[in-house]
């Protein structure tokens, strides 16, 4: 498959615990996807994503969460994001199903300007 690039104007909050973004995929489509959780074990609604609708977010450590996304009441994601230790890079690694149901895995890399 042939890597795609994008432009993010986003932001995370609360050492992970949210996410809100704006994005201009290659080929021009738009997409702006937004939640806002707690670390409580509970989904949380998502907006604006054709992937999944809800997601779930653990602690590991100070700069770590892991995140389980669902469509519906099927899993179709699990993603790590990492701070780096001078806070200037977050680092998303994700598998699982796309919207048409073919299998991902992404590593996103999200330099702070």
């Amino acid at each position: 498959m042939a890597e795609r690039s994008s432009t993010v104007a986003g932001c995370h909050s609360a050492a992970l615990g949210g996410w809100r973004d704006g994005q201009n995929k290659a080929g021009g489509d738009k997409v702006h996807v937004e939640f806002t959780v707690a670390f409580d074990g509970k989904y949380h609604v998502v907006t604006g994503s054709s992937v999944f609708d809800s997601i779930m977010v653990k602690r590991v450590d100070a700069s770590t969460v892991e995140s389980t996304q669902k469509k519906g009441a099927n899993v179709v994601t699990r993603t790590t994001r990492t701070i780096s230790k001078d806070g200037k890079t977050l680092t998303s690694t994700s598998k699982g199903t796309n919207a048409e149901g073919r299998p991902v895995s992404n590593v996103e890399v999200y330099d702070k300007k």
